[in-house]
């Protein structure tokens, strides 16, 4: 019912490794708010072999002033929802939702897991080769759900259907899993 991030460093990845930083490096997914196209204008021609992006964001950035971003600002944390004024940070992903126990119920019950606190943020490349030239490219950053559950750690929900960065070994136990099975959540695609 709600899938949201708060992504920084965001850059394309050229076959040499130099990076070409998207905008201004920030971005705000909301994947049930429909928040999910981004365009960037003038582009350097040339061959890429990925993109690059942190979940999260610099400490100090982290523990800044989210009032000090402009209202349409994936920073601003009026607009996004996932700036934790009681805690002095940013909710970096916001997954939501429902599950059962078995497939035979009916009732549902609520799961709940915020990755925030500097120790969870976490970088990621997600490889293809592609060209940018003088025409309108497009690329699909594709994110599986369910991978977050699968691989390397089997993760049951209803173990542990609450995890917010923080409290008890459990908890930060968790996290550390989730993020681990997230090397294998993105991949990329190059849209004709």
């Amino acid at each position: 019912s709600n899938w949201q991030m708060l992504i920084s460093h965001l850059a394309l990845v050229k076959t040499n490794g130099d990076t070409v930083q998207l905008g201004d490096g920030y971005q705000w997914f909301n994947l049930f708010g429909g928040r999910t196209s981004f365009a960037y204008q003038s582009l350097p021609i040339g061959s890429y072999k990925g993109i690059t992006f942190m979940l999260g964001m610099d400490s100090l950035i982290n523990h800044g002033d989210p009032n000090q971003w402009p209202a349409n600002h994936p920073l601003n944390g009026n607009t996004t929802g996932l700036h934790w004024g009681w805690a002095g940070g940013y909710v970096f992903q916001a997954l939501d939702g429902q599950y059962t126990t078995d497939s035979a119920s009916s009732v549902t019950k609520g799961f709940s897991y915020h990755t925030a606190t500097d120790a969870f943020k976490r970088t990621y490349f997600v490889p293809l080769n592609f060209n940018i030239d003088n025409s309108t490219t497009h690329l699909n950053l594709n994110m599986d759900v369910e991978k977050y559950f699968e691989s390397p750690n089997s993760i049951k929900i209803a173990d542990l259907p609450i995890s917010h960065s923080e409290g008890g070994t459990a908890e930060v136990s968790l996290m550390k899993k989730l993020l681990e099975n997230s090397q294998n959540v993105y991949s990329l695609e190059l849209v004709k």
